[in-house]
């Protein structure tokens, strides 16, 4: 509860915080004072891999962390699918309070329960007073196969979910070149490159590397404000 960074400076500045593994990687950029907020949409990779044993799932993870910065602030997280959080007896869905420079940290073993794949994407984290939001997977994968990676942000408010998006693809399979869609509302549908509306009934909406158009750029526009996460490959392995 005694972990994290209170950063601050008399003229703008730029900080990223930056990890590594034997063979995975991953950074995040923090946002300031816009990450400060109180309605947040989770991410993280979806972890589609072939198989349903938990050996398929070993060494995948998602995670969410916060950090408060008033004292007695009460904060919940509501999951999308049935979830196992690690060290976590309690019920669902989780609340906690924290008091100022306090953090959590939310962690979701793939392998320990099918509904830890995906289970964060779209997990909703509402709070009473402005906190500090990252999340993502460490590690995880879109990909049928092997290849996995890091996959963090430090994320804002919904307050600041847009209608409109344009992505631009890596040079990884389809498979993970993908992009996560998040509504912030029921009844939500999109339009991917100008094309049939597509309604998103549940927490979130795959779209495929594909589906990017030949000179790899894809546009999507929404009725309502979505949040996106974008999943991108440095080499087709």
């Amino acid at each position: 509860t005694n972990r994290g960074y209170v950063i601050e400076a008399d003229q703008p500045i730029y900080i990223s915080v930056r990890l590594a593994s034997d063979a995975q990687a991953g950074a995040l950029v923090s946002k300031g004072n816009d990450a400060l907020g109180q309605n947040f949409l989770l991410g993280s990779f979806a972890n589609n891999i072939s198989g349903t044993t938990p050996n398929a799932s070993n060494g995948l993870a998602n995670f969410f962390s916060m950090l408060a910065t008033e004292d007695n602030t009460v904060v919940q997280v509501q999951f999308p699918n049935t979830v196992v959080l690690e060290n976590y007896s309690g019920t669902y869905p989780l609340t906690i309070t924290l008091n100022k420079n306090e953090s959590y940290v939310g962690f979701l073993d793939v392998s320990e329960a099918l509904g830890n794949r995906d289970g964060l994407l779209g997990a909703k984290i509402t709070s009473d007073k402005p906190i500090a939001v990252n999340t993502g997977s460490a590690a995880g994968t879109n990909g049928p196969g092997s290849p996995r990676d890091f996959g963090i942000d430090q994320i804002v408010d919904t307050r600041f979910a847009g209608n409109e998006y344009i992505f631009i693809r890596g040079v990884g399979e389809n498979s993970w070149e993908n992009v996560m869609i998040v509504p912030t509302d029921t009844n939500t549908s999109i339009k991917i490159n100008g094309g049939t509306p597509i309604s998103i009934t549940g927490a979130y909406y795959e779209i495929d590397g594909s589906l990017y158009d030949g000179n790899g750029n894809m546009f999507v526009e929404s009725d309502k404000p979505v949040v996106a996460y974008q999943g991108i490959g440095g080499a087709a392995s």
